[in-house]
């Protein structure tokens, strides 16, 4: 048997701790859970459309592939956010204030300041999926009829918003994290 790659096995580690620190982030956040309450009534929707089993399965399929490249992207993006915590993890005070908490100063930073700033990385096979993904929902949405290609959308949109609200949370967890790693290390 091949000896799994460091790269690789940062990886799976990263993803366990993230999702043992994710289910209580997520047990909490009403943001999380509309968002969350809205895509099953997508799913619904969805289900009730009157599919081809064709069509059905260039959906799944295509939903799969969504859904495959958020968890490739969360795992990179909480990666991203304990790098980042750690070059800059001083700069932003750990305490809540009268007016703000932590998790709100740090989702600030990300959204008005590293965000918007954000120089976008993204590797050859990164690259070549994006093609891949946006040929097969050229493709999928030529096989639906305008109501059918309008609540896909929609669900398609939804999912959009649930990783960007997710890659946000990562980010105020790995920053946090990286922040009490710096800390810890300083002392």
């Amino acid at each position: 048997m091949k000896p799994e790659p460091f790269y690789e096995k940062l990886k799976s580690k990263l993803d366990e701790l993230k999702e043992n620190t994710l289910s209580s982030l997520i047990a909490n956040d009403e943001e999380y859970h509309r968002l969350a309450n809205q895509l099953d009534l997508a799913e619904q929707q969805y289900q009730a459309l009157n599919l081809t089993l064709e069509q059905q399965s260039i959906i799944d399929h295509y939903i799969a592939m969504t859904d495959s490249c958020n968890m490739e992207y969360s795992t990179l993006s909480y990666l991203a956010g304990l790098i980042d915590a750690q070059k800059i993890g001083m700069l932003i005070p750990t305490g809540s204030t009268e007016n703000t908490n932590t998790d709100e100063s740090i989702r600030k930073f990300y959204y008005d300041i590293l965000q918007p700033c954000s120089v976008q990385c993204e590797t050859p096979d990164t690259i070549k999926f994006w093609k891949r993904y946006t040929q097969d929902e050229e493709d999928l949405l030529a096989t639906l009829t305008l109501d059918q290609s309008a609540a896909f959308k929609k669900l398609s949109q939804m999912n959009l918003d649930g990783v960007g609200y997710s890659m946000a949370d990562s980010f105020v967890y790995g920053f946090q994290l990286g922040t009490k790693i710096l800390m810890a290390l300083m002392n």
